[in-house]
């Protein structure tokens, strides 16, 4: 992952032309504004101008963020006024680290820029009068009048513009990139960065050099390198997977250009990447970047999110290639189709949004737990096996939490009666790829309008089947519960989501067949359907081994059942407009 960073800083360099680059941030905001902070040193006055923010000024006037948490403010363009001007909006003088004229003009003491500040700071401090303060504007800039009304804007002198990324005194040590003699005590990588994993005591990490023990050894130009190409994924390459940053690090092949960078576009809507929609619609077969010069491009998918001046990691999935990820998607479009019974049910486009959604996050003033969500999402990208008794104990909790109004994954917005549809379709797309279970067997000639036919085209059989008829049974009981005034529909109650073992389920029909007839819903054809699903039970025991893929098959009936209620109501039921 770092070699790669490493080297998407090395294409960003060799495209500047020159032998550094700097990190530049942008501004998001529309219409921005820019201004300069003007210190007259002649007529020692300052004031600020405002103007509009245009294309490249970020790197013109080399705005790169502000120093994170207690590091030195040697940042002279910010979006922040008061690290300039040394005093915030009312009136209170920031620490001495934090005042940027005073920190960059101590750093560069001996050249131009810290000789420019120098002359200012004779006769500004914090409490001058400040004519026009503006604190509106989305970027702020140093410019100096000089006694002679020469005008410097000091963010686009060299000597200032090096200062942001040479780092002065190496240690003995080599390099673990390059190789060469010399490296920083201290990396100081930009605060909350990606880099920030680097810095940590895990074993693994460590690596001795020399006579020095570090936790990470890089020499001054990789470390500007590695910053480079960490500010270009961080700005470019970050995509979103619920509340769930994904840092998208591609493997760079050696004959690589930027051009090869900019045909990646990262997806802020589940996707991961753009293009990855339309290949789950069925309205393309490809990426254009699946392969590059005849090789599988790959991606490390970095998954954290900035904690102040830290890192929060929560996984990092290697080697993803390409390729996969549209496999993946193709599957999920098909297992769409096959659970709307060929679009008769309506369902959502399917993303790995969706799949954060049906699982148990948590997402409390605590922060994010996406374990389960990132242990199925690794599993489908990289082949890994799930356990049957993990996916299905992990899809009927969040069934609980929808039943009981107590889920915590925020994105959780689906209801009792469409939630085993969308879990079915990657309970689908892990049987085909082989991580769980056996392929999905199909009957060629079904009958998706009715119970036993759709059963077939999900490949259910034996007790799952009967489990699943069930699960219709309860729907003709739910439905008529709703439309007596029972919203919640108490049946469902009678259903235990902690798991149900044969005896249980035995217990769960018997009370169903009550429910049936005292709601008026027995009749040839529940009658049959339940006489069948008795039978796929009693001659298939060994199937209802799982206690919670029994509870789950049981909900995918009744979710079947209730939509295709809905789908065939001509508006004249409330269960219509559930």
């Amino acid at each position: 992952m770092f070699n790669s960073i490493l080297r998407i800083g090395e294409l960003l360099n060799k495209e500047g032309g020159s032998d550094y680059k700097l990190p530049i941030e942008k501004v998001k905001s529309k219409d921005a504004k820019l201004c300069f902070v003007v210190f007259d040193i002649g007529k020692k006055k300052v004031y600020t101008d405002k103007q509009k923010l245009v294309e490249g000024d970020e790197e013109k006037y080399a705005y790169i963020g502000n120093a994170k948490a207690q590091k030195p403010q040697d940042r002279l363009t910010t979006d922040s006024l008061k690290y300039i001007i040394g005093r915030d909006e009312n009136g209170e003088r920031v620490s001495n680290n934090k005042f940027s004229l005073k920190v960059v003009a101590d750093k560069l003491k001996d050249s131009k820029t810290g000789k420019l500040l120098k002359e200012v700071l004779e006769w500004y401090t914090p409490e001058t009068e400040i004519e026009g303060l503006d604190w509106d504007c989305d970027l702020y800039t140093v410019r100096v009048v000089t006694k002679e009304g020469e005008t410097i804007d000091l963010a686009t002198l060299e000597d200032y513009r090096r200062s942001l990324v040479e780092a002065k005194g190496v240690v003995k040590g080599k390099c673990q990139f390059c190789g060469t003699e010399g490296v920083l005590p201290n990396p100081d990588y930009t605060g909350g960065s990606l880099l920030k994993v680097f810095i940590t005591d895990k074993k693994g990490f460590l690596s001795d050099f020399g006579e020095v023990l570090y936790s990470h050894s890089v020499c001054p130009s990789c470390r500007n390198k590695l910053e480079l190409g960490r500010s270009y994924v961080e700005q470019n390459l970050t995509a979103r997977v619920g509340k769930l940053n994904v840092y998208i690090v591609p493997d760079i092949p050696g004959k690589a250009e930027k051009t090869f960078l900019d045909m990646f576009k990262a997806n802020k809507e589940g996707y991961i990447l753009e293009g990855l929609r339309e290949v789950e619609r069925g309205e393309r077969e490809a990426l254009e970047i699946m392969e590059f010069e005849g090789v599988e491009v790959r991606l490390d998918l970095v998954f954290g999110q900035k904690e102040q001046n830290k890192f929060r990691l929560w996984r990092v999935i290697p080697e993803v290639g390409v390729p996969r990820l549209v496999e993946i998607m193709k599957l999920a479009g098909k297992g769409k189709r096959l659970v709307s019974g060929n679009n008769k049910i309506p369902l959502q486009d399917i993303s790995f949004q969706t799949l954060y959604g049906v699982l148990p996050v948590r997402d409390s003033g605590r922060g994010i737990e996406p374990k389960v969500f990132l242990d199925f999402l690794e599993a489908l990208l990289l082949g890994n096996k799930l356990d049957q008794s993990y996916v299905y104990g992990s899809f009927v909790s969040v069934a609980k939490c929808v039943r009981y109004g107590t889920c915590e994954n925020s994105l959780t917005r689906f209801t009792l009666e469409d939630l085993p549809l969308y879990q079915e379709i990657f309970i689908y797309v892990m049987k085909e790829i082989g991580i769980m279970g056996e392929k999905t067997e199909q009957q060629k000639e079904t009958n998706l309008d009715t119970p036993l036919g759709y059963a077939d085209s999900l490949g259910l059989k034996g007790g799952l089947k009967g489990l699943f008829l069930l699960g219709v049974l309860t729907a003709y009981v739910g439905k008529e519960q709703y439309n007596k005034g029972d919203e919640k529909k108490a049946i469902l109650n009678r259903i235990d989501y902690e798991g149900m073992d044969i005896d249980d389920v035995v217990a769960f029909a018997n009370r169903l067949h009550e429910s049936l007839r005292d709601y008026r819903q027995l009749n040839s054809v529940t009658e049959s359907l339940f006489a069948e699903a008795l039978d796929l039970i009693k001659r298939n025991p060994n199937d209802l081994w799982d206690t919670q893929s029994n509870v789950f098959h049981i909900l995918l009936g009744y979710s079947y059942q209730t939509k295709m209620f809905i789908q065939h109501a001509k508006g004249g039921t409330k269960e219509s407009n559930e």
